[in-house]
């Protein structure tokens, strides 16, 4: 039996703040948002998903791919599956489904005992993903479409076009995350100017013009999402920074921007949304949330959230710090951002390394605050991740159990959408984070030559044999992805599988144990 969890004494939002570290020049660690002086047509928004997909060498239908050998270079079929040993094919493709690809083993690393494999594609940079109590999958694209993944023929994939692949709605833009209320029977997404949300229900086949929640979000600069998830009665939405690291005006947290916001469902006029001045500052010093999440059966109020750290300069060997952090959002904490950083692996001035966690002076601009202050004024994370990795979701695995390791129940799974600016290149991957029946997850182990992190690659590059961290693509004919760069991250209701998005060539892919 899982070890119940200890609540909290106190309302909280357990965030898992996660989003790119800054580089060390002023730029930003995602690209930012296109920006349009005019809304583009349906028509405009398909031909550029075309070309996003023809260069990202995708071709979109699973029915269509006719492959002799779907899995190049394994072993013979007695191989049994486990660490160390490769997987029959038969077992794959028993996994897998009959509709869908598991990707070949020699292209990808997948934790022991585990496949992977292609399952769906959509358009226009596909971002977070989110599951309907019947089985239903949402995914929003930056485009600022919304689509409905579901698996009609029950062969394990999505395919292309109605019943399995439609659009179900449209926001005009900016899109990132999608949530959905079934209590109250929404959809809530984010928008270029807000938050907007549609009647949901299984047999709701298109979500029509929706309605505004949340107007007048700023959503310009390089960290313009708008996150947002619904707990309890209250919409809680991030905005990130405007730049990279933007130099501060004033001593203090910035309140318009860097933090998460809540506003109280109960309360909305449907006539009169709210602005977003309107909304209460829950929680500050947050460079850029971009993924967020609850874990129950924890406390009703409870979330978790991931979160990028400024860079705190090339004084402070910006390759391997910040770390990325995870945090515990709490309402009325602050978690360091312009001023302070995370200590990943860092020596002072005296010689010796600061310990793994502390949060410590960000060098890349003149700040009036020090170390002390930092430690005193900024939340320690719960633990972080290597620097650069751009973390961009967050979601726990509370069951159903049966299709992934029982030992990961209670933890959480991590996208690391991957660097651009450092060398060597880290991310590219999705992590398990352990977490203890109090809720902590261990910190990282570092030395003054390495760090050790604590957490277990499921998806990534490499092999069958080992993980490989850093960009990988892969190819099973005429089908593929080059890069792979995972975004959403989703736990299915229905048999505990994880589902993951990437945004490069707008795939979907599905992890779960071998036949």
């Amino acid at each position: 039996m899982r070890p119940s969890v200890r609540r909290p004494t106190l309302p909280l939002a357990l965030a898992l703040v996660l989003a790119g570290a800054a580089a060390c020049r002023s730029t930003p660690a995602e690209e930012p948002s296109e920006k349009s002086a005019a809304p583009k047509t349906a028509e405009q928004k398909a031909a550029e998903s075309r070309a996003r997909a023809n260069k990202a060498r995708v071709h979109i239908s699973l029915g269509d791919l006719r492959v002799a050998d779907p899995h190049p270079g394994a072993p013979p079929r007695e191989a049994v599956s486990g660490p160390g040993t490769e997987l029959a094919g038969d077992a794959l493709t028993a996994a897998c489904g009959a509709g869908a690809i598991p990707l070949p083993r020699d292209k990808h690393y997948a934790a022991p005992g585990l496949v992977a494999c292609w399952v769906g594609h959509a358009d226009g940079n596909l971002r977070q993903l989110a599951f309907a109590p019947d089985g239903d999958l949402f995914g929003a694209a930056a485009s600022g479409v919304i689509y409905r993944f579901r698996d009609a023929d029950r062969d394990g994939a999505f395919a292309a076009g109605a019943p399995e692949t439609i659009v179900w709605a449209d926001s005009g833009g900016n899109g990132n995350s999608v949530h959905i209320d079934a209590t109250g029977g929404y959809l809530y997404a984010s928008t270029p100017d807000g938050v907007r949300r549609w009647r949901w229900a299984p047999d709701i086949d298109r979500g029509g013009p929706g309605e505004a929640v949340i107007v007048e979000q700023p959503s310009g600069g390089g960290h313009g999402k708008h996150t947002n998830h619904l707990f309890e009665g209250f919409l809680y939405v991030q905005l990130g920074s405007a730049g990279n690291a933007a130099n501060p005006m004033s001593p203090e947290y910035d309140t318009e921007r860097s933090l998460v916001k809540r506003f109280d469902m109960t309360k909305l006029d449907p006539v009169n949304p709210y602005h977003w001045a309107q909304g209460e500052v829950f929680t500050v010093g947050l460079r850029n949330t971009v993924g967020f999440w609850r874990a129950a059966p924890r406390d009703a109020c409870t979330a978790w959230s991931t979160a990028s750290t400024t860079s705190p300069g090339v004084a402070r060997t910006c390759n391997d710090n910040p770390g990325e952090q995870l945090v515990l959002l709490e309402k009325g904490k602050r978690y360091g951002y312009p001023f302070c950083t995370t200590a990943q692996r860092l020596v002072g001035d005296d010689g010796s390394l600061v310990p793994t966690g502390t949060q410590v002076k960000a060098e890349i601009f003149p700040s009036p605050h020090d170390d002390a202050w930092c430690a005193a004024n900024s939340e320690r994370p719960v633990t972080f991740f290597q620097a650069h990795s751009a973390p961009l979701d967050i979601t726990f695995f509370d069951g159903p159990e049966g299709k992934l390791p029982a030992r990961w129940k209670g933890g959480a799974f991590v996208s690391f959408h991957g660097s651009w600016d450092r060398n060597p290149y880290t991310g590219y991957k999705v992590v398990w984070v352990p977490f203890d029946a109090e809720g902590r997850a261990p910190m990282p182990v570092s030395t003054a030559t390495e760090t050790r992190f604590p957490y277990e690659v499921v998806l990534g590059g490499g092999t069958w044999k080992e993980h490989a961290d850093g960009p990988w693509s892969w190819e099973v004919g005429k089908v593929g992805e080059n890069p792979v760069r995972p975004v959403g991250v989703a736990v299915s209701p229905l048999d505990g599988s994880l589902y993951v998005a990437s945004d490069a060539g707008n795939m979907v892919y599905r992890v779960v144990k071998a036949e």
